[in-house]
């Protein structure tokens, strides 16, 4: 039956026989060695150094008296570090010099482990890629494959790390490094590569065109990079499509040129200028096929890329946003086309048997100063007989309140429209 120390003798007993052993444990945390690697499958492990691990745990010591057939080396008589035998042998009994356990007990702070692996999940995490299709010869075809999603559970994670300390011996953290499996949760895509045959996707169910004849090769350049990213996307019944979004980033790095763009009440060069057509002609497709435009904007200015004037939809990232939704019951494919100096998007589906009708685009204002004034409205009639109708009013400012860097020099008073802070921005930007 094990006997604990009395009150008095412990404290000197803990302080002079076993002060070597405690610091052993302190100093074995700090080593800059490998304790366990953290292993997620063949795409990422991680290796967790001993420093690291030593500030989720404690170490606390008890002692007892064993049976008498165990004898103890750590805290048998001859590692006493007084000065001298007759010191101990005066203090400790043959018993306690003999016979003295020492049980060691490991504390590993969970919420310390959560917080490492929070900067690891970031690491670990990978988005699920849907699948992208294309209409071939009348068939629907897969043209990139969808790819899983990986988070990394932290929770579980967590628990597993504990469990592997709080098992482990002391010769364990000095042995050769552990393994820790991650908890790794799959995430499927929402558009999946074999689910290609229930999507009954069979028909046009709208067209939208629009021509950029008279571009630079730039700006047709970043029009087909552009149309890229949306050749192929697939949206759900009731999901709506933010153009910026799926677009991602626009910079040199993703593959776009500069060109220009309406920005700072100015038309000036910028990575991607041109992505406006594609916005523009998917905004067309999306009135005709009757679905919902839940944000468009016009540009600033009438363009002429965008004929007729009042049905085009500007975007910049992060806003002015395009967005709308499928409100058919069914999914729609996205495929665009270039033919000649005419972009081309098609939205495939099944028909619901709707009818979708346009009126105008109309000017119903025109200033000396190019400004205008237009309207038009879609009538979208269901098959039941049920009628919505949408009307989209746009207002376009003078171009000439948004000079090219060709015509800075026209400038030399506040135009007209402009407040006194946007012409002290213009001034400030152009040296005057």
């Amino acid at each position: 039956m094990p006997r604990f120390f009395p009150s008095f003798i412990l404290p000197i007993f803990l302080t002079f026989v076993l002060s070597p052993a405690i610091v052993f444990a302190s100093d074995r945390s700090s080593s800059e060695d490998v304790l366990f690697v953290l292993e997620g499958g063949s795409d990422y492990s991680e290796p967790v150094v001993r420093q690291e691990a030593s500030t989720w745990l404690t170490f606390s010591s008890r002692l007892f008296l064993g049976e008498p057939s165990y004898y103890s080396e750590i805290e048998n008589y001859h590692a006493c570090t007084f000065p001298g035998d007759d010191l101990c042998q005066f203090l400790l009994t043959s018993r306690l010099r003999e016979h003295t356990m020492v049980e060691t007990h490991l504390t590993v702070d969970r919420s310390r482990v959560s917080e490492y692996l929070q900067d690891t999940a970031r690491f670990v995490h990978k988005e699920p890629v849907n699948a992208t299709f294309e209409m071939r010869d009348g068939q629907l075809s897969v043209l990139s494959s969808s790819k899983d999603g990986v988070n990394l559970n932290i929770s579980e994670t967590a628990d597993r790390i504990v469990t592997f300390l709080s098992e482990s011996s002391s010769a364990n953290f000095l042995a050769s490094p552990g393994a820790v499996s991650m908890a790794i949760e799959i995430v499927a895509p929402t558009v999946d590569s074999h689910n290609i045959s229930t999507l009954g996707i069979t028909d046009v169910v709208g067209e939208g065109r629009s021509n950029f004849s008279g571009s630079s090769s730039d700006r047709i350049y970043n029009i087909k990079t552009a149309a890229s990213r949306f050749h192929g996307q697939l949206l759900a019944p009731g999901e709506e499509l933010s153009f910026v979004d799926l677009l991602g980033p626009v910079d040199g790095d993703h593959g776009y040129k500069e060109e220009l763009v309406i920005r700072n009440n100015r038309t000036e060069p910028e990575f991607g200028g041109g992505i406006c057509q594609v916005s523009t002609t998917l905004f067309r497709a999306a009135i005709f096929s009757g679905l919902e435009i839940t944000a468009r904007r016009n540009h600033s200015y009438p363009v002429k890329y965008y004929a007729p004037v009042g049905f085009d939809a500007t975007i910049y990232v992060p806003r002015p946003d395009l967005r709308f939704v499928n409100n058919t019951p069914g999914h729609i494919l996205i495929q665009l086309a270039v033919e000649g100096t005419e972009l081309i998007v098609r939205f495939y589906g099944t028909s619901d048997g709707r009818s979708v009708a346009m009126d105008g685009p109309h000017i119903t204002d025109r200033g000396d100063d190019g400004s205008l004034k237009t309207t038009f409205t879609q009538t979208v009639t269901s098959a039941d007989g049920t009628v919505r109708e949408d009307i989209f009013r746009s207002y376009y400012r003078s171009p000439d309140l948004y000079p090219k860097p060709e015509d800075v020099a026209k400038l030399t008073e506040k135009p007209k429209g402009w407040s006194d802070r946007e012409w002290q921005e213009y001034k400030r930007g152009n040296g005057l």
